[in-house]
Parts: structure tokens; C-alpha cells; sequence
């Protein structure tokens, strides 16, 4: 595989990799490889690695890790392939030898990390859970009065109570979308329902997926 271009961003992410050492990123590797957990998000991870090491290193860490797995996914590569690119492309970046010796002496360590199963886990269960063409901000119904006055103007005839559903969401490209429909009494009371019954189902099936099945299950949410 040929050298991948570092961009600058990266190199500041190596080089603060680099500054853990061997010894710090390989009592990762030895905790991660021994916990019994597993983490199904970046968050879970950082929490787990924050028990040893600082808040914004273990962030850094996790960050990378799931990045790095997701750039070797991405290529259909090995973390090996992937890593020999990336010191190559670090070369031609003009990293120093000091820099590169240090870099050197992690990738055992990085190589055991990106590798490790609850990275692998990490990585598939968030691309499962984004794999949608269309991701909703927010969901809202408005409710409004719209008054019908007289020929003169001078009296109110009648008022019109109106309900619009909006709904504001970004496709594959991230564009900002927005849609919104007009809903009647019935359809609101119709949608209240459903939504009763949606809650009460996923609670449901939650709850017998982790007592029955005995394995973590996530609810889709826009606090993921």
C-alpha cells in the first residue's frame, strides 16, 4: 500500500500519541484485553480508559483507535497495511528522526489497541447505528390560531386551530433539510397513540433482548 498523505491535524494526533509512550499505551492494551466489558461507543470507551489515565488522554486514545480501525475498514486494508502507510506517509511529511523513532516504539502497542475486539465492536456497532440516508434534528408540532375577521374587519368570525408537523434533517451529505405537514385533530390524536405504543414496544424488547439474550442493547437516540 502506498504512503497515505498525514494531514496536519493527524500529525498533531500522532505526535501527542507518541508523548504516552510504549509503557502507557501498553497498560491500555493490557486493560482493554483483560476488562470482560463491552463498549459500544467512544463515550464508554473514554470512561473506561479515564480510570487510568488523563480525561483528555484517554479521549485521544479512543478517538484515535476507533478512527484508525474505521480508515482500515474504510480501505479494505490490515492495521498492519494500514499502519505501514501511515509511517510512510509520516516520512514524506517530514517528521523528524527523533519523532519517527518515537512512533516507532508505539506501534506495537497502537497495532494490539486497533485490534483489540472492543475496538472492532466500537467501530461496527457506530456504523450500524448511523447507517441511515436521513438523520432527524428535531421533531416538533406547532400549533397555531389563524382568525377569519368580518368584511369590516372589526370582529373576529371565527378562528382556525391549526397543527404543523416540522421536522428538520440532514441526508448523506449533511445538508440541513426541513419538511412539515399539516395534521388534523384526529391525526394527532391518531400519532399520540402510536407513539405510545412505539415507546411501549421498544421498552419491551429491550428488556428481553438483556434478560433473555444476556448481551447490551442500544436505543436509538440523537444523544448517541
Amino acid at each position: 500500500m502506498d504512503a497515505l498523505p498525514i494531514s496536519e491535524a493527524r500529525s498533531r494526533e500522532f505526535t501527542e500519541l507518541t508523548k504516552l509512550g510504549a509503557a502507557r499505551l501498553d497498560l491500555v492494551r493490557n486493560r482493554l484485553s483483560s476488562c470482560g466489558e463491552k463498549f459500544l461507543k467512544l463515550e464508554q470507551l473514554s470512561e473506561f480508559l479515564s480510570a487510568f489515565l488523563e480525561q483528555d488522554e484517554a479521549l485521544r486514545v479512543a478517538s484515535s483507535a476507533i478512527s484508525l480501525r474505521r480508515t482500515a475498514d474504510r480501505l479494505q486494508v490490515s492495521v498492519d497495511e494500514l499502519l505501514d502507510a501511515l509511517t510512510n506517509g509520516l516520512h514524506e511529511a517530514g517528521w523528524s528522526k527523533e519523532n519517527l523513532d518515537n512512533w516507532a516504539q508505539i506501534l506495537p502497542q497502537l497495532r494490539a489497541i486497533i485490534t483489540d475486539s472492543n475496538i472492532e465492536l466500537a467501530v461496527k456497532t457506530s456504523d450500524l447505528y448511523y447507517k441511515h440516508r436521513y438523520h432527524v434534528h428535531e421533531a416538533r408540532v406547532i400549533t397555531d390560531v389563524r382568525p377569519v375577521l368580518n368584511d369590516e374587519r372589526t370582529d373576529l368570525e371565527v378562528a382556525i386551530i391549526k397543527n404543523t408537523f416540522m421536522v428538520e434533517y440532514s441526508d448523506g451529505n449533511e445538508d440541513d433539510l426541513y419538511f412539515e405537514v399539516n395534521l388534523s385533530y384526529e391525526d394527532l390524536k391518531r400519532l399520540r397513540g402510536e407513539i405510545e405504543r412505539a415507546i411501549s414496544k421498544t421498552e419491551l424488547i429491550q428488556r428481553l433482548i438483556e434478560k433473555k439474550m444476556n448481551v447490551p442493547s442500544i436505543i436509538y437516540s440523537s444523544e448517541w
